[in-house]
Formats: structure tokens, C-alpha cells, sequence
């Protein structure tokens, strides 16, 4: 990428810097009126044409050019930073976005094995089996709905 956006900075400042060859024309036709083109003049009018030379773009001087030069690989260099920027936001918003739709399915799982299941047994972090009071069940079906409003919506 870096190469590439090298490549058309240089190319564009020499583009800039490379004066235009074009050619104009200037011829009288039979009514006596001159006439300036960027096209020839028609075959029966092109004895009496001319090529007129444009003259030269005013040159610029090496600073200004460098100057020039610089700006606009700060410019692109801005642009590779906001591209780059954009990137990651929209990657951390994909994790974020992948993150809520596990916790909201973890949550409805969990309210649906709380309100449907007759077993109300709970397993501690050593292995331990006790049995759910009433009010612990209902206490974590609150949570469960409230996990499932903050997650699902």
C-alpha cells in the first residue's frame, strides 16, 4: 500500500510540474476572420494555417515543489491513518456485536432451563450439588430478563 500510494504521489506531482503540449492553430478564412483551435483547419483553409506555440507554465521553484510534494504525502498519510482507523472501529464493533448475541443467547437458555425445569439443582465451583430455594430461582430469573434486556435489545 505504501509503495503504491509512493508511486501516485510522484506521479501526480510530476503531472503537476510537466507542462501540457498542446497545439493550437490559427488560420483566416475566406471571410477574413481569424480563427483559433485546438483542432487543424478545414484541408481547403490549411495553407493559410499556423501552429502557434503556447508559451511555458510559469515554473516553480524547487522549495515550492517540495513543499508541494510533502503536503501531499501528509495528506495521504492522513488518509492510510483514517482507512486504518475505520478499520479497526468497524473490527471492534463486529466483536462487540458478536459478544452481545452470545450473552443474549446465554441469557434466554438460561431463563428458559430456570422456568422450565422441575430440578432446581445448583453445582458450586468445587463440584458441590445443593438445591435452588424459591427465591434464589426467582432472584436469578430477574437477572436472567434483565441480562436479556441489556443483551437482546
Amino acid at each position: 500500500m505504501r509503495i503504491s500510494a509512493s508511486v501516485w504521489l510522484l506521479a501526480g506531482a510530476l503531472a503537476l510540474l510537466t507542462p501540457a503540449q498542446a497545439v493550437t492553430y490559427q488560420w483566416v478564412d475566406e471571410q477574413g476572420v481569424t480563427h483559433y483551435s485546438d483542432l487543424p483547419p478545414p484541408p481547403h483553409l490549411s495553407d493559410r494555417a499556423r501552429r502557434i506555440k503556447a508559451p511555458p507554465p510559469p515554473a516553480v521553484a524547487p522549495e515550492t515543489a517540495r513543499r508541494q510534494l510533502e503536503q501531499l504525502e501528509q495528506r495521504l498519510q492522513d488518509i492510510d491513518q483514517q482507512r486504518t482507523e475505520q478499520a479497526q472501529e468497524q473490527a471492534e464493533a463486529q466483536q462487540q456485536a458478536t459478544r452481545r448475541a452470545g450473552n443474549c443467547d446465554a441469557a434466554r437458555r438460561n431463563l428458559a432451563t430456570l422456568e422450565n425445569r422441575a430440578n432446581r439443582y445448583l453445582r458450586d465451583s468445587e463440584g458441590n450439588v445443593t438445591t435452588m430455594t424459591e427465591e434464589e430461582r426467582l432472584r436469578k430469573i430477574a437477572d436472567s430478563q434483565r441480562a436479556i434486556e441489556e443483551y437482546c435489545s
